[in-house]
């Protein structure tokens, strides 16, 4: 594994020290042990209301032993965790560029976290394990508070694919609706500095996190935080893509109306 000098960026070092020296055999022995298929940066995150096939991952999960595994993933998580929320700390006012060695850094392990919950087995061990969940819940924070200029779209794409990726696991969906999602996603829609592949991402989170939803109180959230108007909106602009996800963001939201009444008149 490639070594990663931080010399330059005295602040940055100071405040991962700590982190990554109590835990850097562990991190390393736990990169050198995954396949090249999960560390690569040519994933694919393909976006269905449904489980995504995680044959690669699948193969992760079946080479280690469950309690090896788990023990190397749930470092790594502690890791991942840890040091993004010290990259944003340092980072908060104005991010480094993106071809800065750090914002690489930062960029890999994000880009492994997202390929691991790509599988069912991944994501249901990211939303169950602590460091894990502790993770997601810092996504659905900070995602809010990284600056907004163009360095900031990579991290944001990796952290919606996240939010996308747990949103189809029954207990990451729950998860998602407690931690108020829809706050941060309201966040980037009402940018208007969010380009267009942001605002297409988190619709998408929106459509997953909406899909058969009945629990008044979490629609009641998200309509709070993004109001159907402004849906509408979108959805009758000129932007093909995100005119169509709007529209069945609409569509689920007009149906627990529809539920709402039918169950009403029948009462």
């Amino acid at each position: 594994m490639d070594e990663f000098s931080f010399e330059n960026d005295q602040e940055l070092f100071n405040s991962l020290e700590t982190i990554l020296s109590s835990t850097e055999r562990n991190f390393h022995e736990f990169i050198d042990d995954i396949p090249n298929i999960l560390v690569t940066n040519n994933f694919e995150c393909k976006f269905k209301n449904e489980e995504t096939n995680g044959d690669k991952i699948h193969m992760l999960f079946n080479k280690f032993s469950t309690s090896s595994l788990q023990s190397k993933l749930g470092e790594f998580l502690s890791i991942v965790d840890g040091t993004f929320s010290a990259f944003v700390n340092t980072y908060k006012i104005s991010l480094p560029p993106t071809n800065n060695v750090e914002y690489k850094f930062i960029i890999g392990l994000l880009g492994i976290v997202t390929n691991l919950s790509a599988s069912p087995e991944g994501r249901e061990f990211l939303i169950t394990n602590f460091s894990g969940r502790e993770f997601v819940r810092k996504i659905i924070q900070l995602i809010s508070e990284l600056p907004s200029d163009s360095g900031s779209s990579p991290l944001k794409r990796l952290m919606l694919m996240v939010l996308y990726n747990v949103s189809v696991n029954k207990t990451g969906l729950q998860y998602l609706l407690e931690s108020r999602v829809g706050d941060s996603l309201s966040h980037c829609l009402r940018d208007k500095s969010t380009v267009e592949e942001m605002q297409l991402l988190c619709l998408r989170v929106l459509q997953s996190v909406t899909y058969d939803l009945t629990e008044p109180r979490y629609i009641q959230d998200l309509n709070a935080a993004i109001p159907i108007d402004m849906i509408e909106t979108i959805a009758c602009s000129k932007r093909d893509n995100l005119s169509d996800i709007a529209k069945q963001v609409i569509e689920h939201l007009r149906n627990y109306e529809q539920n709402c009444k039918v169950t009403s008149q029948d009462v």
